[in-house]
């Protein structure tokens, strides 16, 4: 058993949402498997995401794993989805897969398939070097509301993504970094329910973390509103801004 986590996951953050939701906005009750979403444009993550609760499982996450309630959750909403009858829990997490994960918190998946096939229509896909191709659609969405940036945007639509550098360019395949996930998770609140973001200036909460000042200036106020809400903990002390999280971390 994990004792300590890094980050308390997507999952957790949508469930809560419901201690903060307004009235403007819907909550089921958590067997119907519903995420918060406006009233006009409700998402429930999939339809057999209750039965599929029941049964999913995945051969690589035994009973007994830290983090394999969560996991079935998460797969069961198909908010991270694994393949070849396998999650990898101890694989980093993309910047695709979390910027999905995102959008799809926000109802928006359909959309972003739909955007993927538009923008790659006309690509010659036997000149593609691009493992991520299905997540163009859900960088687009997020390239629109500025969970990434334009010159962020057009590294994802490289279509050769391995003769990109890390230090000069966006790899949406690489893992998403700590502070970078901080970040998308508060950009995601405010598009369900900015009401809840009230970002503290002074950072009342990040100094709890013992390397505070490892945490980039521009992603301090991030990281101390997830603090404030208990949704990114951190670990004995220390936020670890600079590592990777896990599939599993995230799913947990």
């Amino acid at each position: 058993m994990k004792g300590k986590k890094y980050l308390k996951g997507i999952i957790s953050l949508t469930l809560a949402l419901s201690l903060f939701v307004s009235n403007s906005y819907a909550a089921k009750d958590y067997n119907e498997v519903t995420l918060l979403e406006e009233v006009e444009n409700e998402y429930t993550g999939t339809p057999m995401a209750a039965p599929r609760l029941e049964t999913i499982a995945f051969s690589d996450v035994p009973n007994g794993h830290w983090a394999k309630e969560s996991i079935a959750r998460a797969g069961a909403l198909e908010l991270i989805k694994g393949w070849d009858d396998h999650y990898y829990p101890n694989k980093n997490v993309s910047r695709a897969e979390m910027l999905a994960i995102c959008v799809r918190l926000m109802g928006r998946n359909s959309e972003a398939e739909q955007s993927t096939d538009t923008i790659t229509a006309n690509w010659d896909l036997k000149n593609v070097n691009m493992k991520d191709l299905w997540a163009i659609g859900h960088m687009q969405i997020t390239q629109q509301l500025g969970f990434i940036s334009d010159t962020d945007y057009n590294d994802t639509l490289y279509p050769n993504q391995n003769e990109l550098s890390e230090d000069k360019n966006f790899l949406m395949g690489n893992g998403a970094y700590r502070y970078e996930v901080a970040k998308w998770i508060c950009q995601t609140l405010e598009q369900i329910d900015p009401d809840i973001v009230n970002y503290d200036f002074h950072y009342s909460n990040i100094y709890d973390f013992k390397d505070w000042n490892n945490i980039g200036t521009d992603y301090r106020i991030y990281v101390d509103l997830l603090k404030k809400l208990d949704i990114m903990v951190g670990s004995d002390g220390y936020f670890y801004p600079n590592k990777r999280i896990t599939r599993a971390e995230v799913a947990q």
